[in-house]
């Protein structure tokens, strides 16, 4: 029996004007994988990347969603390119604004575990404002994940780490894709992705 599909993507494409940025994109996103976009500058990954997410809507094909992603801001994390931050309040603040905002639960315990484990601790009181650029990018990931999505969408995730919090970030996807069956919609570059990919979409100038 063929597995059903999380998110299918059927013939998406998109334009600015009279300027086509992509066309024909079709793959399905199944639970537990890491699907790959990469390409050349402008090749608007992101706003594929944010299409995909359902934070923009498709002008031509089809993007569906299987039900048991529904609601959205329950079953899908987002980390995008530095944010966006709320920049004067604090790192735990920052992270909680989900639970604020949507009612989505956060489990304390695993909020502590995924401090520890991006080594930012000491960090949990410090305003966004204070932080550089690899440290906000650890909190990001930590906000992408802090609610247990089984659809987490990043833009070019580990681009500001150094290689130990890179190889971090990696064991970390493969364990939530290995034993929580998440699955990862991302961009990046990054070869190491590459390895480890279900599926490797390449965007091309059109």
């Amino acid at each position: 029996m063929q597995k059903k599909a999380l998110i299918h993507i059927k013939n998406l494409s998109y334009s600015y004007g009279s300027i086509v940025l992509f066309r024909d994109i079709s793959f399905d996103v199944f639970l537990g994988g890491l699907y790959l976009i990469s390409g050349p500058s402008g090749v608007w990954k992101t706003t594929l990347l944010s299409l995909i997410g359902g934070i923009n809507s498709p002008e031509n094909g089809v993007i569906e969603y299987d039900s048991v992603l529904s609601p959205r801001e329950r079953w899908f994390g987002y980390a995008f390119i530095d944010g966006p931050f709320f920049e004067t309040i604090s790192v735990r603040e920052n992270i909680f604004l989900l639970e604020n905002f949507s009612g989505v639960k956060i489990d304390r315990e695993y909020y502590r575990e995924l401090l520890k484990y991006f080594e930012i601790e000491s960090l949990e009181s410090a305003p966004l404002i204070s932080l550089s650029a690899w440290q906000r990018e650890r909190v990001n990931c930590i906000r992408a994940h802090i609610h247990k999505p089984k659809v987490i969408i990043l833009d070019e995730p580990g681009s500001n780490l150094d290689n130990h919090l890179f190889e971090k970030i990696l064991s970390f996807f493969e364990k939530n894709i290995q034993q929580n069956h998440t699955s990862y919609v991302i961009v990046s570059h990054d070869t190491r992705f590459t390895q480890m990919a279900t599926k490797h979409i390449e965007l091309i100038p059109q």
